[in-house]
């Protein structure tokens, strides 16, 4: 498969986000904050969104049942599994009809679908015929979330600014740091308020590239997981790990001189770095940074002759569950 066909799955991206979603059945009157269950790629949609959108009230379960404590008294619980088949979030729709607490759908199919359409819970069926992994349909996703939170204008907003990606630039991007850090096994730094990006990425080379990276959110690195690359004076793990920093203009002042000192002691270490100004207020930023590590991703996996659109190991151990 040359580069153009496996980059393919990936060019739909900004055509996702002219998807029209149909919420079938009707929403509780009021409620004064939404929890999105999800895990792995159904639940990154909701955290992009939450990223990009900090006035809307969203908080996370990834779980088995639901949580014991929430930040709102009338929450709406919106159920992401792409599949529909999650374990997890089967389980939190059990323990929620238990308790005839509120909730929605948005799925492609599977089991949770068919328990929506049985007891008549609102949802949001998802294209089917796309035949992507949970974690490239993120346009769908956010839009359906979007769609569900009734903000038609933020909808806008983020077509808007969709539309403005350079893709081809992107891909560009992407492979220098296919280049640049070549076998390293990366390590992503971010504050905790890019962590929901550095996070996707990471993510998309564990599923795509199926090559082991790590994540940790500065200050706390720097308490622990600091000392843990540097032996000692002479010695250090340089051979084998490379840092990927992600930081925003509105970062506090003392974690940007984190992260220009680490990169500096690490630098020094002959660890190779890079290095990404991300604004969080601009969603062509963001979605451009997403782009360019699902790009990266993808033509790593091509570099190391892997599949980047199937998690077969993954799929192996749900089916030994």
């Amino acid at each position: 498969m040359n580069i153009d066909q496996l980059l393919q799955p990936l060019r739909s991206f900004k055509d996702q986000f002219l998807y029209n979603p149909t919420l079938v059945g009707t929403l509780p009157n009021t409620y004064d904050g939404v929890i999105v269950c999800g895990m792995g790629g159904s639940l990154i949609a909701a955290r992009m969104t939450n990223l990009l959108f900090p006035e809307l009230p969203i908080s996370f379960h990834n779980s088995y049942g639901i949580p014991k404590k929430t930040e709102y008294e009338n929450p709406l619980f919106i159920l992401s599994s792409f599949s529909g088949n999650t374990e997890e979030i089967i389980d939190t729709y059990t323990h929620l009809k238990k308790h005839s607490l509120p909730c929605a759908i948005i799925s492609c199919g599977g089991k949770l679908l068919e328990l929506a359409k049985i007891d008549t819970i609102p949802y949001i069926e998802l294209p089917k015929d796309t035949h992507l992994e949970p974690r490239f349909s993120l346009g769908y996703q956010m839009i359906s979330l979007l769609s569900i939170l009734e903000q038609q204008s933020l909808i806008e907003r983020l077509r808007d600014s969709v539309s403005k990606i350079n893709t081809p630039e992107c891909e560009q991007i992407a492979e220098t740091l296919v280049d640049t850090f070549k076998d390293s096994f990366l390590v992503f730094y971010s504050s905790e308020k890019l962590s929901p990006l550095s996070y996707t990425i990471k993510a998309a080379l564990n599923e795509g590239a199926k090559i082991p990276a790590f994540i940790n959110i500065l200050p706390e690195a720097n308490h622990n997981e600091l000392q843990s690359f540097i032996m000692n004076e002479s010695q250090s793990y340089n051979a084998l790990f490379g840092f990927f920093f992600l930081s925003s203009p509105f970062d506090h002042e003392r974690i940007t001189k984190r992260v220009d000192t680490m990169k500096a002691l690490y630098e020094e270490k002959s660890f190779i770095c890079e290095t990404f100004i991300v604004d969080e207020t601009k969603i062509e930023q963001v979605l451009s940074m997403l782009y360019i590590g699902y790009a990266y991703a993808t033509l790593l996996a091509h570099k190391r002759n892997v599949d980047p659109y199937q998690t077969p190991f993954i799929k192996a151990f749900k089916e030994s569950l």
